[in-house]
């Protein structure tokens, strides 16, 4: 994990994480692009990350309020020290810009509502048989409520937990 710093001083810091072994410059870059927004436009207060184990597999799982979460947890996990690989809705990969980004990030498409929709969990699977971080909207999608209570969960994270015992 990131050293002493925490709070404000751990969300200002330079991106010092390191890039994983085969992985493309992009998303490191997008990394920074990201930091540098989030800074700009919010005031970021962050725990220690001692929850999140700083190598092997590992499961992070959060609720889909607003647009800007991906972004922000993303944020927050590669500035300790982990680079998520997503679980998202296949839509995305059919819009240009995040379509090219999702791929050079090595995102995992879900097909969500079809028969193939399981098929996301086997690249899951094999992420964290690698030991990366998968990170899961169990909603599938961000709410609609307008008090912002999450939609019903689906069951993929808890076939992944099950299956791989990761944390």
């Amino acid at each position: 994990m990131p050293g002493a710093l925490t709070g404000r001083e751990r969300s200002a810091a330079p991106l010092t994480t390191p890039t994983p072994p085969g992985e493309k410059p992009t998303y490191r870059h997008l990394g920074q692009f990201v930091g540098a927004l989030m800074r700009a436009a919010v005031a970021e207060e962050w725990d220690d990350a001692a929850s999140i184990p700083a190598t092997g597999p590992a499961i992070v799982v959060s609720n889909h309020v607003s647009y800007a979460d991906v972004l922000a947890v993303g944020r927050y996990l590669i500035w300790s020290g982990r680079w998520p690989r997503y679980i998202g809705k296949a839509e995305l990969w059919k819009i240009p810009g995040i379509a090219w980004l999702a791929r050079r990030c090595r995102q995992i498409p879900v097909e969500r509502g079809t028969d193939r929709a399981k098929d996301a969990l086997v690249h899951a699977l094999a992420a964290l048989a690698q030991g990366e971080l998968v990170a899961i909207y169990p909603e599938g999608g961000r709410t609609h409520d307008p008090q912002l209570w999450p939609q019903r969960g689906r069951t993929g994270v808890a076939r992944l937990a099950l299956a791989t015992h990761a944390p």
